[in-house]
């Protein structure tokens, strides 16, 4: 049963570099990009990097028309993860988990 909580993040923003996708063992891209979004905090234009992770279908999308300074409005949770790299030191990581992506560049071939 749910108690009632939620954790969605809505963000509008336009890709840094071109999406990095990957191809798992089992066939299933999944594509990783930093999203910038762009405050006026005092004046003075602020922005923020968020990594965004998408899987099938939104990250074959993702894969075949979007690109660096691609415009995007994305929705999902915000996850945290911890791990340990190689030479043992813990490494933690803020991941939006695409659930809703709409392109918003006026131009686009992709399908809606």
């Amino acid at each position: 049963m749910s108690d009632g909580s939620v954790n969605t993040l809505t963000l509008i923003g336009r890709l840094g570099q071109d999406p990095e996708v990957r191809v798992t063992a089992s066939g299933m891209a999944i594509a990783n990009c930093n999203l910038a979004t762009t405050s006026v905090i005092k004046g003075e234009e602020v922005t923020q990097w968020h990594k965004i992770v998408a899987f099938p279908p939104i990250s074959e999308t993702i894969r075949d028309y979007v690109h660096k300074g691609s415009k995007l409005y994305i929705a999902g949770p915000v996850e945290y993860r911890t791990w340990e790299d190689k030479d043992g030191a813990t490494r933690y990581v803020t991941e939006i988990k695409v659930k809703d992506m709409r392109m918003l560049d006026k131009k686009s071939n992709a399908p809606v």
